[in-house]
């Protein structure tokens, strides 16, 4: 199905959303292509990842299984990236077709942050990566 966006409206949608929610949302069509995202850029976080061409391959390679669940189940899946992040993809329809999907992250678990902190050290560091600053 060939959808046309309104990428005004949609882009002040987007803002309102991660205004509320302080979190980076982005459009994506039924390929999983990023069709509009805001913030335009990751975060601080997720750009150290995707520096390095393995992990950005592991990224993609998390994107695209959350993209196919949510496909074949209809409904919005929640799911931890390789990092340890937790995000979520919906898939939006209409007519009972799937014509694209919405993706939300990159959230952290309030329950486990100093597991979780640990665990994303160990990611850094495997990475060569001085997570220090952060």
């Amino acid at each position: 199905m060939n959808v046309v966006f309104d990428m005004d409206r949609l882009l002040c949608l987007l803002k309102d959303f991660h205004l509320v929610t302080k979190l980076r949302v982005g459009v994506y069509d039924c390929g999983y292509r990023e069709v509009l995202a805001w913030p335009v850029q990751h975060s601080g976080f997720c750009k150290i990842i995707r520096s390095r061409e393995k992990w950005l391959e592991c990224c993609k390679k998390s994107d695209m299984e959350a993209f196919e669940r949510a496909g074949k189940t209809g409904d919005v899946y929640i799911y931890q990236c390789h990092a340890g992040l937790t995000e979520a993809v919906a898939p939006v329809r209409s007519r009972d077709e799937t014509i694209g999907y919405l993706m939300f992250g990159q959230m952290r678990n309030k329950d486990g942050t100093a597991k979780q902190w640990k665990e994303l050290l160990s990611v850094f560091a495997s990475m060569d990566v001085d997570a220090g600053y952060l």
